[in-house]
């Protein structure tokens, strides 16, 4: 079923366009983009660090700041 981005701002719909997280996005942006992070690396949503794997041994960290963006994306 499609996903109406149409009220992200225009950083969010780039990102889930690409498929990726990109410094500035909303935590709801990066959740379109990338889907739920790995439950045993993000115990809760409301933490500010999601972690995902990129593929089977490699994960990324994606950070956001206290407003929920993302201030850095790391291995």
């Amino acid at each position: 079923m499609p996903v109406n981005i149409n009220n992200f701002y225009e950083l969010d719909k780039m990102g889930v366009k690409e498929g990726r997280a990109n410094a500035g996005m909303a935590k709801e942006g990066v959740l379109m983009a990338l889907g739920y992070p790995a439950g045993h690396k993000t115990p809760p949503l409301q933490s500010n660090t999601w972690g995902y794997w990129q593929y089977r041994w490699k994960t990324i960290a994606v950070e956001f700041d206290a407003d929920g963006k993302v201030k850095s994306i790391r291995d």
